[in-house]
């Protein structure tokens, strides 16, 4: 029984290995069995383990193959991805600075339109500033050849100036002669002066001098006078 049960054992294991290691094409039909002849049975059950053992090294290497080739495969797609999140990123950063950019050139718009309507109206302001320069510029070259005009009659007037300036010169160089003589000449009488009023001075004492003998005289004339009324008086 046990050698029944063995053989239908290995006989199954034969069979399951012929069905993985066979197509439909090159399918045995007429299996050895082990209960004819063992050797033969053998023989085959070896091969197709050996087969076996062959497609599983084959296997194991294709497996090995393809998971490198599956890992380069990864890795390399890996990279590919990293690369392209990194592009993503970057390109999410640019789509974010062009949005703040952007925004930036809008509020900068809206200034510079600002400034464009403030230009103009200072370029309207300029203009009108430029009429009015332009007319003062031509008031002040008609001020200008009257100023020439002026100016001439100046030269002419500082001319004359210069003529009467000359002849008042001379005429201070005589006077200046003449006011040297008068002052020669009151100095002169300056001194004739003094000395007449030295002299009349010393007539006045003079004459003080005579008047305070005569009051003496006369004061003695009055005594004298009222002393012979009072013998005039005492006789009568």
């Amino acid at each position: 029984d046990q050698i029944i049960e063995r053989n239908k054992l290995l006989m199954t294991i034969y069979q399951y290995l012929d069905n993985i290691l066979s197509d439909s094409a090159n399918k045995q039909s007429n299996y050895p069995k082990p209960s004819a002849n063992f050797g033969l049975f053998n023989e085959h059950l070896l091969s197709k383990l050996k087969t076996l053992t062959h497609v599983h090294n084959t296997f194991d290497r294709r497996a090995k193959e393809i998971d490198n080739r599956w890992q380069e495969q990864y890795e390399s797609l890996k990279n590919q991805m990293d690369i392209k999140l990194r592009l993503l990123n970057k390109l999410e950063g640019t789509v974010n600075k062009a949005t703040v950019t952007q925004k930036d050139w809008r509020e900068q718009a809206k200034r510079n339109q600002g400034e464009l309507e403030a230009a103009r109206n200072m370029n309207e302001e300029l203009t009108d500033q430029l009429s009015i320069m332009r007319e003062q510029i031509d008031e002040l070259k008609t001020a200008n050849s009257r100023a020439e005009e002026a100016e001439s009659k100046l030269r002419e007037s500082e001319r004359r100036a210069r003529t009467i300036e000359s002849k008042m010169k001379e005429e201070e160089r005589k006077w200046t002669g003449r006011m040297k003589d008068s002052e020669y000449r009151e100095k002169q009488s300056e001194e004739r002066l003094k000395v007449e009023k030295q002299g009349a001075k010393e007539k006045v004492e003079s004459l003080i001098d005579n008047i305070k003998d005569l009051e003496t005289q006369i004061q003695a004339l009055n005594r004298r006078n009222n002393q012979l009324q009072e013998l005039i008086s005492i006789q009568k």
